[in-house]
């Protein structure tokens, strides 16, 4: 919050499950953050959480207001906004998914409990 220099405008009835599953509450909303890239400056509404590991966490909303396309090859994503066309690098990973037969043995072992 010290980093924002602002107050939520109100409480945030939600939970998120981060890149790496952890359960988070959000301290609040702000229904109009000013979010600057380059250039490209747009009007969002925000949810507010205490973290160390990141500054933003973008959503679907968000890369379809700039069009964004992503290019896996170079990792940059190319936003166009109101006549603005930018490139920014983009941090793409590999995940370790577990086995298919691992997962789907998982999922029907879950089918069983009862409930």
């Amino acid at each position: 919050m010290d980093q924002l220099s602002r107050q939520v405008d109100r409480a945030a009835n939600a939970r998120i499950i981060t890149a790496d599953g952890a359960t988070k509450t959000p301290i609040g909303k702000i229904d109009e953050f000013f979010f600057k890239v380059n250039s490209i400056v747009t009007s969002i509404k925000v949810l507010v959480m205490e973290t160390t590991q990141y500054q933003a966490l973008i959503d679907n909303d968000w890369l379809f207001k700039v069009n964004t396309t992503l290019d896996w090859n170079t990792q940059e994503l190319q936003l166009t906004y109101q006549g603005q066309h930018i490139r920014i690098p983009a941090m793409c990973g590999h995940f370790k998914m577990p086995p298919r037969e691992k997962l789907l043995i998982k999922l029907e072992k879950e089918k069983k409990k009862p409930t």
